[in-house]
């Protein structure tokens, strides 16, 4: 798999984690403010270029950050860092994966 399609799976996983896990308004809002996926791309390829791979939790807020409406779901996101963690530390094994290999390009 390529970083691009890492990415993808990983924000299409987003997305349904927001919907069945955050309040509604959040899922709709973050729906619908997605800009087209190519210029999500390439935001997310250079944050990933440019942004070191701490730790879960630390990654997870930065990346966030990168997406639409990141301020509507920001309470809820740091609460869920605690609550599902294993969901998070895949997010986060899958952007270090994506990483590694634009890394290598």
């Amino acid at each position: 798999m390529d970083p691009e399609q890492i990415v993808f799976q990983t924000v299409q996983g987003l997305k349904l984690f927001l919907k069945d896990t955050f309040e509604e308004h959040v899922y709709e809002t973050f729906t619908s403010s997605v800009c087209d996926w190519s210029t999500m791309w390439e935001r997310i390829k250079q944050w990933l270029l440019h942004n070191p791979m701490r730790d879960t939790h630390s990654t997870v807020l930065a990346f966030a950050e990168t997406l639409p409406d990141y301020d509507s779901f920001e309470w809820q996101l740091k609460q869920s860092l605690t609550l599902h963690e294993r969901f998070w530390n895949q997010v986060y094994s899958n952007l270090c994966r994506a990483k590694v290999l634009l890394d290598s390009r």
